[in-house]
């Protein structure tokens, strides 16, 4: 009998160990070529919070090569795992909260993620081009 995980880390191998299953299936090759990024040795190359990520797999891993943080490892496996196919057309825009399964995440997601970007650049757009332009951000 296949019981449920009783705690928090448990929890997060178990979905953990199936985001990896689920990668082995994936054409991340196709994810990168789509997605404009690198792909090498398995694994999708990752710009994240400033930092070159790599997501296959083998896992999720930072720019000193261990392994990342948990919420760094859910949106690289869900942003591999969820990336369109097909593609939306030039110009289109996809919400986090709009990716297939992501709606457990979505709370997470806006208030460790959309809202300090809120707190941070309302009303000061200019300021929020200037940050992502210095971080090589572009529009979609």
């Amino acid at each position: 009998m296949n019981h449920p995980p009783r705690t928090g880390p448990e929890a997060f191998e178990q979905t953990t160990r199936l985001y990896r299953e689920r990668l082995a299936a994936r054409d991340l090759a196709r994810v990168a070529r789509d997605a404009g990024l690198a792909y090498s040795e398995g694994f999708l190359h990752v710009p994240l919070f400033g930092a070159a990520y790599r997501v296959g797999a083998a896992g999720a891993f930072g720019p000193d090569g261990r392994e990342a943080g948990m919420a760094a490892r859910v949106i690289l496996f869900r942003y591999a795992l969820d990336f369109p196919d097909p593609v939306p057309r030039p110009g289109g825009w996809a919400a986090f909260r709009d990716f297939p399964d992501a709606v457990p995440f979505a709370g997470a997601f806006a208030a460790q993620v959309e809202a300090p970007l809120a707190r941070a650049f309302s009303g000061r757009a200019a300021a929020l081009r200037e940050a992502m332009d210095a971080r090589g951000g572009r529009p979609p």
